[in-house]
This record gives C-alpha cells, sequence and structure tokens, in this order.
C-alpha cells in the first residue's frame, strides 16, 4: 500500500514542494523517533533537485503521515549530525 501525506500548511513555510517531500520520503535515509518525543519523526532525504531535504512528521498509522516542517538542508547540518553520530559511537567504544 502506498503511504498517504497529509501536509499541514507550515510545510511549505521554506519554499518545499509536495513533490519534494514525497520524493525524500522515497529517498529516506534517516527516519527516527525525535529523542522526547512519542510521535514526532524526523526523516532526512532527497529532494527532486537531488539536495538534502529534512521532513519532520507524525505517524497517524495505516500508511498515513502528517508533516509539520520540511526545509532543505545545509553542510552544517550535516557536519553536526555526523559529529553527534561520533560522539555517540566514541563513548560506546570507551
Amino acid at each position: 500500500m502506498a503511504l498517504e501525506i497529509v501536509y499541514k500548511q507550515s510545510a511549505f513555510k521554506h519554499g518545499v514542494t509536495k513533490s519534494d517531500i514525497l520524493w525524500a520520503f522515497n529517498t529516506a535515509k534517516y527516519d527516527r523517533l525525535v529523542e522526547g518525543f512519542d510521535n514526532k519523526y524526523l526523516l532526512l532525504g532527497f529532494s527532486t533537485h537531488g539536495g538534502l531535504l529534512e521532513v519532520m512528521y507524525n505517524d497517524l498509522g495505516e500508511d498515513r503521515v502528517s508533516v509539520c516542517h520540511a526545509v532543505p538542508e545545509c553542510v552544517t547540518f550535516i557536519i553536526r549530525v555526523v559529529g553527534a553520530l561520533y560522539d555517540r559511537y566514541d563513548r560506546r567504544r570507551s
């Protein structure tokens, strides 16, 4: 069954399109529950132009999600994420 996406108006605040958001779900490289929340997910995928896209959504069940935030990401974000992942990995090795 195909994923049904409900788009909140706030998802388009940064100029991202429905096609970009759908493509980000299809190309997701990271999709995790946000720490400290019961039903808020962070997805990192690609836009239709190949740029990294950050998408925040709520799982509505039955292959439905509600997207409330979508923003193109820049290199500094990637560095922040990689740094945080490295720190977690490094602490586990200690």
